[in-house]
């Protein structure tokens, strides 16, 4: 089988031929490494070769060979791709940064001004052609689609290279086909399998949370009073997480803020477990405080400039001042700090789910977004680039938590946490708000392939709350008001959230909620966690942060979802083709406010406008269903 699907595939990219990329040829590939001193003498060695399924694994390294140290400013690779692309083709970038890159469709022309972290696929007359990278391990690296070539730059961030010694750029993955999503899972399948991935089982992990409605200013009678609400609202409830504003500085892990002394997370943890729920709790992993106590006792443990000051960001925030400061992982007894902290969080207070915030501030590329571009950025060990030290720091964060805790990544630069966590948040931070939803949509349809293969994805928080559904403790923040939420909306994101989320975690206040909110949070807790979706039409959607997919199909223990999603302000009508007569009779409406039309082995579905529906079908055949229907 695996020799028969080999040879189609070649096969395949005969005939389509310089359309999707001919295969690559160690000749064709340029390299460039700048490295001071310029002249110092480095020796290259390219090398493609063949892989899976007809795909090609391109890998690059430089070997120091003169007799003395050298340090990398940058390097850059270059190879044909696709070509020529007419006006109706379309490049897709891959997400790579939680909430800051998503999943987009361009036009060629457009395409050549933007970069990804993670690929670039290529959708033309006679299929798709994938560039993606599979390693995230030394450099800070993209690509770049022009002109019928791939563009590869790496930040060199001065790494040392020791004489003799030989580095390996990051590792770029090539193939083609003609069905995306195949291409698209085949390239998660890659990355497990080149990262050594092996994932922690997620829990239902449905329950509860504190951010969205208390921010950091959550008090321990008020956790009490929404815990005692979930299990009276969902009591097979297993969940309840206890995010930001524990500490009494950013950085001060092993210490709680004064009105939890003297053992207020332990405690917390402990009456948590006592309600037969896991235990959750949130911190900062790449960013202290400069009023924090380790800060003043350790100030080795942070990253400094070249005139040997600590690098602080100085911002106000919610009123509040901060003066950021930026962990060094260069230095061990940094990594050994973290180690603590996680040890004494899992094996002391108690709790299992840790959920790290704020790691692409590990790279300097978002250091430098802080402190300004030109602050030259001088960790303890030169011979290390931030995603080095990005691995380093989360080793030590794993190695204290232990590994069978259930790790998340937050905020994060996508391809470093690959292979040290479990979870990923693989969207934009959720608010109370239509708009905000649409973002938070369009970034999590646009990961899809990574779920239950490289990462769990994590929608983020159920909210759905009104104006009517609030009381005076909802923090100080303009962006956490419901206002004027309608309950369609709200329904929405309970509706996508339910196909697309991991945990199921709502973050509104409980004891406030109305009744016809609360039952919106029963229906997201009942559904069965998807085990993989697809937004079956991205290649007509993903132009820009409000323009959603308007079909999700799922897979749930043993049958299949599909979810139609009516973002705009007016009614919309869809024509579903390539259900068979055994799919539609099984096709059920399970949620929402669609009109349905069966005729000749279609169906027609009306929805309103800023409402959804899931329909299920029964025993459904995933892969079949996800290539065989079409939305018009």
């Amino acid at each position: 089988m695996f020799l028969r699907n080999t040879l189609l595939c070649f096969a395949l990219s005969l005939l389509l031929g310089a359309r999707l990329g001919a295969s690559l040829q160690e000749a064709q590939v340029s390299v460039n490494v700048s490295r001071l001193p310029a002249t110092a003498p480095l020796r290259q060695e390219i090398r493609v070769s063949a892989a899976e399924q007809g795909a090609q694994r391109l890998t690059i390294s430089v070997t120091n060979t003169s007799g003395a140290d050298l340090s990398l400013s940058g390097w850059t690779v270059e190879f044909p791709w696709v070509g020529p692309m007419g006006p109706a083709d379309r490049v897709s970038t891959g997400g790579w940064d939680m909430g800051r890159s998503e999943a987009r469709v361009w036009s060629p022309a457009a395409a050549e001004k933007v970069t990804t972290g993670s690929y670039l696929l290529a959708k033309g007359a006679g299929g798709y052609s994938l560039a993606a990278f599979t390693t995230w391990k030394t450099f800070n690296a993209k690509l770049r689609y022009a002109a019928g070539r791939v563009m590869v730059a790496g930040e060199g961030e001065g790494r040392l290279l020791r004489a003799g010694e030989t580095v390996a750029l990051e590792t770029v993955w090539l193939t083609s086909g003609s069905d995306w999503q195949d291409l698209l899972f085949g390239y998660a399948d890659e990355i497990a399998r080149e990262n050594r991935i092996q994932l922690n089982a997620p829990k239902p992990y449905i329950g509860w949370a504190t951010w969205d409605y208390f921010g950091r200013n959550w008090t321990y009678d008020q956790v009490v009073a929404n815990m005692d609400k979930l299990i009276e609202i969902y009591p097979q409830s297993d969940f309840l997480q206890i995010d930001g504003g524990w500490w009494p500085q950013r950085g001060d892990y092993k210490l709680v803020r004064e009105s939890l002394q003297p053992e207020g997370m332990k405690r917390l943890g402990q009456l948590i477990r006592q309600k037969k729920l896991i235990p959750g709790i949130h911190l900062d992993g790449m960013r202290g405080d400069a009023k924090a106590q380790v800060a003043k006792e350790h100030p080795d443990f942070f990253l400094r400039d070249d005139k040997g000051a600590m690098l602080v960001e100085s911002k106000v925030n919610v009123g509040e001042n901060l003066d950021y400061t930026f962990f060094d992982f260069s230095n061990p007894a940094t990594g050994a700090y973290f180690t603590e902290v996680m040890s004494n969080i899992r094996r002391h207070w108690g709790y299992d789910y840790i959920k790290v915030d704020f790691l692409r501030f590990g790279l300097n590329e978002f250091i430098h977004t802080a402190v300004g571009k030109d602050t030259v950025i001088v960790p303890q060990n030169r011979g290390l680039t931030s995603v080095e030290r990005i691995h380093l720091g989360l080793a030590a964060m794993r190695q204290g938590m232990g590994a069978d805790a259930y790790f998340v990544a937050c905020s994060s630069v996508f391809g470093p946490t690959f292979g040290h966590v479990d979870g990923l948040r693989s969207g934009a931070d959720i608010n109370p708000e239509f708009k905000q939803f649409k973002k938070c949509a369009v970034d999590n349809a646009g990961n899809f392939y990574l779920h239950g293969k490289v990462v769990h994805n994590d929608a983020d928080y159920h909210v759905v709350r009104a104006k009517e559904d609030q009381d005076d403790t909802l923090v100080k923040s303009p962006v956490k008001d419901g206002k004027n939420m309608t309950l369609n909306e709200a329904e929405m994101w309970t509706h996508f959230v339910a196909l697309c989320g991991g945990p199921r975690l709502n973050s509104d206040n409980f004891p406030t909620l109305r009744e016809e909110r609360r039952a919106l949070f029963r229906f997201a807790a009942g559904f069965p966690t998807a085990e993989r979706y697809v937004p079956l039409d991205f290649w007509a959607h993903a132009r820009d942060d409000e323009d959603v997919s308007s079909a999700i199909l799922t897979q749930a223990k043993g049958d299949v979802y599909l979810g139609t999603f009516n973002w705009t302000d007016a009614d919309k009508k869809w024509v579903v083709t390539g259900l068979s007569t055994a799919d539609l009779k099984t096709f059920s409406k399970v949620s929402g406010a669609a009109v349905t039309e069966t005729a000749a082995g279609t169906v027609t579905i009306t929805l309103p406008a800023r409402h959804s529906t899931l329909f299920k079908l029964s025993g459904g055949d995933f892969d079949r269903l996800r290539k065989a229907i079409q939305i018009n």
